[in-house]
């Protein structure tokens, strides 16, 4: 039987993008809101924290919620870790060092957050890669209504050796990069390829046009088309670029990040690649 904490949410504050600081790339809407809790012992403790895509646009506050502490450890975050990903200004806690964070919650009138309830325990790990090449980004308080992960994987770019063009763009691509300029990166599907028809294939603009630099391994073909075809894909952008002498043959190599709403599958993670 699953032992409840049951919380009062007194107000609520700012909507941030968490990044989970593992690999492969999430983000996570988590709200601040002040807690207040009664101990056992009958010690109220009001305190402020975080929720995870907390619906308040049809739940006055305050309000009641409840959360399951059968694993204690998936609702605290050090507080050095947190800080690299969310800009807290302040907070309170039970203790100094550490975060609280409800992942895992429902209201107690039985109306059940609309998220998927997942808790962060069985959440891919992930690194902080989630956010756009400035290093930042806004949230409105719309996206509390948007899936509460985005995820990032790194796809090899299949090929990019392969005609003596792609080399020349990729190596375009890479002085471009290198000087802080921005190279534009798309994927198009090729259902007229003669030797796959689900072929997608990595476009970029690193000259005057958009043109082919090689292709989506294989085994993730499925998610990818289907994150297309579904509205999915968020951003498609260079990780690195970069010449690897003990790769056969030689030549420059590029990975690739796909952005998506949702999590990807098992698949396309255990098919993705490192980062630089």
């Amino acid at each position: 039987m699953e032992d409840y904490v049951y919380m009062e949410i007194l107000s609520k504050g700012d909507l941030h993008r968490y990044v989970v600081p593992s690999f492969p790339v999430f983000k996570v809407p988590l709200r601040e809101v002040k807690f207040r809790w009664e101990d056992v012992d009958g010690t109220v403790h009001v305190f402020d924290g975080f929720a995870r895509n907390i619906d308040l646009l049809n739940h006055p506050l305050p309000a009641i919620a409840k959360f399951p502490v059968s694993n204690d450890s998936g609702f605290l975050i050090e507080k050095e870790e947190f800080n690299k990903s969310i800009n807290v200004s302040s907070y309170t806690l039970f203790e100094d060092k550490q975060v609280f964070v409800i992942w895992d919650w429902v209201w107690v009138d039985g109306a059940e957050d609309e998220d998927d309830n997942s808790s962060a325990a069985s959440l891919p790990q992930d690194d902080q890669h989630n956010t756009d090449e400035s290093g930042s980004e806004e949230i409105s308080d719309s996206e509390d209504l948007v899936p509460s992960i985005t995820h990032t994987v790194i796809f090899k770019c299949i090929g990019a050796t392969k005609e003596h063009r792609y080399q020349e763009l990729l190596a375009l691509a890479k002085q471009k990069k290198s000087t802080g300029e921005t190279v534009p990166v798309k994927l198009e599907k090729e259902p007229s390829n003669p030797i796959d028809s689900h072929a997608i294939a990595f476009m970029c603009k690193a000259d005057k046009q958009w043109e082919r630099i090689g292709y989506v391994v294989k085994e993730a073909l499925p998610d990818v088309h289907k994150a297309i075809d579904d509205d999915k894909i968020i951003k498609v952008f260079f990780d690195w670029i970069r010449y690897i002498v003990y790769f056969k043959p030689p030549g420059l190599y590029a990975g690739i990040a796909i952005t998506k709403n949702g999590s990807w599958s098992k698949t396309v993670t255990q098919s993705s690649c490192a980062r630089n």
